[in-house]
């Protein structure tokens, strides 16, 4: 049993941020019933704004926390302490809680229903003393308001009286040991190329082991640095004719005569202009940049002899 003069009441008492939100409500009620007439008539029912904005005073009026007196403050601490020691006797553990061995759930209702008056008086002493604290300007506590009053911060780790854990319901995951050596990691061009050479070897990288993805990966980077090898021996293309001036004698020599015959100046400059960049660059060899070089290109073919 508990004995000591101060006594807190157990009704509950709003935590510091269910005070603003109530408040803010209450203010955003009470502005629209002193609105303007013009705002004011668009209310449609009055009398419930009313009775809203009475019944979120009312709920201000009676769980706001008070801050203790300077007679009441020692008291009021005394007695934090003293529910404190007496509740968190034979509070389950943060292991119980967790893993809930068999009679887990037993022991957290005995805990609760022999506790429950004397935590909801701790919970009521600490927002009172946490609304105190902001009174004077001590503001140690006040950067975590929502855990003002959590009885969480004191469950114990273990004890004596903690359940058998070897029977707990919700146990601990098992993570298997990483592998001796790391798993190779495939490029995106070595799995198009694995996809195109052998699709039901690709199909299966994710099921081989460290080792045969090292294979695979080997056997790979060969074929690769072959086809790079082969890619370097093969003969350059011939070069494209010379961008700065293209002469008309120059021009019959780069034009075959199947693309001489094609060869109409009226069609070119009725083209659109991409499409003409494309034909000017067939015929010639390069690309107009702007409709100057594109009129000299015409001209040029222009001045081609007929085939």
């Amino acid at each position: 049993m508990l004995a000591s003069e101060f006594r807190e009441k157990t009704e509950p008492l709003l935590r510091p941020t269910q005070v603003a939100e109530t408040e803010e409500e209450k203010r955003r009620v009470t502005e629209i019933l002193s609105a303007p007439p013009h705002i004011a008539a668009q209310v449609q029912d009055r009398g419930e704004l009313v009775k809203q904005a009475r019944r979120l005073g009312e709920i201000l009026e009676k769980g706001t926390p008070r801050p203790y007196s300077a007679k009441e403050l020692d008291a009021a601490v005394k007695r934090e302490r003293v529910l404190r020691s007496f509740w968190t006797e034979g509070m389950p553990t943060q292991a119980e809680m967790r893993k809930n061995p068999v009679g887990a759930v037993d022991k957290h209702r005995r805990w609760e229903r022999a506790k429950k008056k004397a935590i909801q008086e701790w919970k009521n002493i600490k927002l009172r003393l946490h609304a105190t604290e902001a009174m004077v300007g001590a503001d140690s506590h006040l950067s975590d308001e929502r855990d003002v009053a959590n009885i969480e911060h004191y469950r114990p780790r273990g004890g004596s009286g903690e359940l058998n854990m070897d029977v707990a319901q919700i146990v601990r995951p098992s993570y298997s040991p990483l592998p001796d050596r790391p798993v190779p990691v495939f490029t995106d061009q070595e799995i198009g190329t694995l996809r195109q050479v052998d699709p039901e070897l690709a199909g299966q990288l994710a099921l081989l082991s460290a080792e045969a993805r090292a294979q695979v990966k080997a056997v790979l980077a060969q074929f690769l640095a072959s086809q790079q090898t082969q890619a370097e021996q093969e003969p350059p293309p011939p070069p494209p004719p010379a961008s700065d001036d293209v002469s008309a004698a120059e021009l019959d020599e780069i034009l075959n005569p199947a693309q001489q015959s094609l060869v109409s100046t009226a069609e070119i400059e009725r083209l659109p202009w991409f499409e003409k960049q494309a034909v000017l660059h067939r015929l010639t060899g390069r690309r107009p940049k702007n409709k100057d070089e594109a009129a000299e290109l015409i001209a040029k073919l222009a001045a081609l002899p007929p085939s």
